[in-house]
């Protein structure tokens, strides 16, 4: 029979495996924990002496913390620390919400879920428990939409002990949120987008060597990942010093500044699914090799490199599908939509130790927002006069519409707008973050979404020596802030080009065409569904048009709209990642409708359902189209191409 532990574990595990088997391999704890008693004989938990749980009830206090936060379908509760369980079991039993058990100790979780069955309540699909900021952030995703009300609720404990704890916490509850509302409509509003850059250069992509063809290939060697942070320029010379001692991974902005440092990289790291290719293209990357995604954009992978390396991130789900179709195993790539963390990951899959980080800022300071030299050093925070907020300016923004859209056919007018747009956007995203020195710089949200995945990489990586030398910069939790001029390095940079003489990589395209004419049979059976949706929807809207009254037939052909309308997305879409890049967007907006309907003025709300539903047929037609096109031309040049190797 399973222990109460197992039981826990298992329910875990369901939904995060990897947080079970750090709960269970915990064999000792640091903290002293004892059972005591409230005054009511309830099980209370003593934590180094003090009581977790209010000595004169646990469950009453419980209650009326669930009594303060004003419940409703749309909340989704975060609950900051376990204890032994009273309030994640009163917002079990009776939230019409959401829960999200956030608890960082993994002791805690170690030593009561030996004694207290949570079983039960963690099977719930409205229930998460979680330990660390991307389980938090995935949690977010799962658990909360652009309605949901968010409330932070933790015991008195927790106030009292870990009091700044929490408002850190808190903050970064906010921002997590803030980012999953982003990311989620960034991912329905780009879905399409991020799928045709894919699909884009796809020859090139799919003969990408896998990244993890080196994986431990360079175990205990020092790896230094270099950003355009603004503190980079003032390290050129230290790094000049360590090039022969660490492993390079440079990211595309900051290529040009250390090149003009006579600095050779080992690695460029690009994840960038615009055209932005032309900043590296006019330097000399011929003897470099580039680390890119599915999604990169096509420029980066026809530039004159050595060899181009892919990763699989379980950013976009397109990856997913690339990565089945080429039988990678995506396991063990991560880059949580940023650069960054992309060259943090490639470097532990090399075995790098150390790991150290320059021109990380993540903030803005001296009023650069960029190093000298990089493409965006145009970009200056300032304050302006009779303003308290900096903001955000181009002191050329000709130079920063150039560097952000290189495309030469694009009119110069239209760049300076998006451009100036761009701009616009950063500066309603400012926002404060502590430095390493304690006191607030500017940032942008984004970046400040960064720092919390970045110190989630060190809370996983404990193993790892992880520095940060980018001095003046955003203060990363898990890293050491130490200067680069004080770092000396004993080993010896080993020679990446022999590791790659080694690798023997080469990618089944017979079988990646056979999934490929798959995809492409389904594209065009879905593409006929589309046009019977929209023959059919302009039917029903004649239909109402000509009686505008909603009659017995106008009902009828209404609910046969409707009904064909939920068929096609759960059959004919279903889970297929390039067919739901075509609609993703145009489904949540009718989705939306449907829910927002008002069914006392169901008959004025009909019309304009069904002009979106025409709207959504239409712009599915395109999309899949467009998907069915590049696939049927990639098929042809595959094909072709596999017939002259062949010869």
């Amino acid at each position: 029979m399973a222990t109460i532990f197992e039981k826990n574990l298992t329910a875990i595990s369901r939904y995060d495996d990897e947080l079970a088997k750090k709960i269970e391999n915990i064999q000792k704890v640091d903290n002293n924990f004892e059972l005591s008693e409230t005054i009511l004989k309830e099980p209370n938990l003593l934590y180094n002496g003090i009581s977790v749980h209010s000595e004169s009830g646990a469950d009453n206090e419980a209650l009326r913390i669930f009594n303060a936060s004003k419940d409703s379908p749309k909340s989704v509760h975060v609950i900051y620390g376990l204890g032994l369980g009273y309030l994640l079991k009163i917002f079990a039993e009776k939230s019409q919400g959401k829960i999200i058990l956030y608890e960082p100790n993994l002791e805690f979780l170690r030593i009561v879920m030996e004694i207290v069955d949570f079983s039960d309540i963690l099977q719930k699909e409205n229930i998460i428990i979680c330990s660390t900021t991307e389980a938090l952030y995935q949690a977010l995703v799962i658990l909360s939409n652009r309605n949901s009300n968010i409330k932070l609720n933790f015991l008195n404990f927790h106030k009292n002990l870990f009091a700044n704890d929490i408002e850190a916490f808190n903050q970064k509850l906010s921002r997590l949120y803030s980012q999953t509302l982003d990311g989620k409509n960034f991912s329905k509003n780009n879905a399409m987008r991020f799928l045709l850059s894919t699909l884009n250069g796809f020859k090139n992509k799919i003969e990408a060597i896998p990244f993890k063809e080196l994986e431990n290939k360079a175990q205990g060697i020092a790896a230094i990942i270099v950003s355009a942070g603004p503190s980079l320029h003032k390290n050129l010379e230290a790094l000049k010093k360590l090039e022969n001692k660490a492993l390079i991974f440079c990211i595309a902005p900051a290529l040009n500044t250390i090149l003009e440092a006579k600095i050779k990289p080992d690695f460029i790291n690009v994840i960038e699914p615009y055209d932005t290719s032309s900043q590296i293209k006019r330097l000399n990357t011929a003897n470099l090799n580039i680390i890119a995604e599915p999604f990169t954009n096509k420029g980066f992978f026809e530039i004159d490199n050595k060899t181009t390396f892919i990763t699989f991130s379980d950013s976009s789900p397109i990856n997913k599908w690339f990565s089945d179709l080429t039988k990678q195993d995506p396991k063990g790539y991560e880059a949580n939509g940023t650069v960054s963390y992309q060259a943090l990951n490639c470097a532990k899959l090399l075995g790098c130790n150390p790991i150290i980080l320059l021109g990380q800022d993540l903030a803005y300071t001296d009023e650069n927002c960029y190093s000298k030299n990089s493409p965006y050093a145009t970009l200056k925070c300032r304050k302006k006069a009779n303003c308290i907020k900096p903001q955000i300016i181009a002191d050329d923004i000709d130079e920063f519409a150039n560097a952000l859209l290189g495309n030469p056919d694009i009119p110069s007018e239209l760049k300076r707008q998006i451009a100036q747009s761009r701009i616009d956007t950063l500066n309603k995203s400012l926002t404060l973050v502590k430095s390493q020195d304690g006191e607030l710089i500017p940032t942008e949200l984004g970046y400040a979404c960064f720092i919390d995945y970045i110190q989630d990489f060190a809370e996983k990586n404990t193993n790892l020596e992880l520095i940060n030398t980018s001095t003046g910069g955003a203060q990363i939790d898990g890293f050491k802030n130490i200067s680069l001029n004080d770092i000396t390095l004993n080993t010896q940079k080993p020679n990446v080009d022999k590791f790659i003489q080694n690798i023997n990589y080469e990618p089944n395209i017979n079988n990646i065409l056979k999934k490929l004419k798959l995809d492409s049979e389904k594209c065009k059976t879905a593409l006929t569904q589309s046009e019977k949706g929209l023959k059919e929807t302009i039917t029903t809207k004649k239909l109402l048009s000509k009686h505008n009254i909603l009659d017995e037939n106008a009902i009828k052909s209404i609910k046969t709209t409707l009904n064909f309308y939920m068929d096609f997305i759960q059959n004919t879409i279903g889970d297929n990642p390039l067919l739901n890049a075509a609609c993703i967007k145009e489904q949540d907006m009718i989705n939306q409708h449907i829910c927002q309907t008002n069914s006392t003025n169901i008959i004025a709300d009909i019309p304009y359902l069904t002009d979106d539903l025409q709207g959504f047929f239409e712009i599915t037609i395109t999309n899949i189209s467009a998907i069915a096109k590049l696939l049927d031309e990639i098929n042809q040049s595959l094909a072709k191409n596999n017939q002259i190797e062949k010869i």
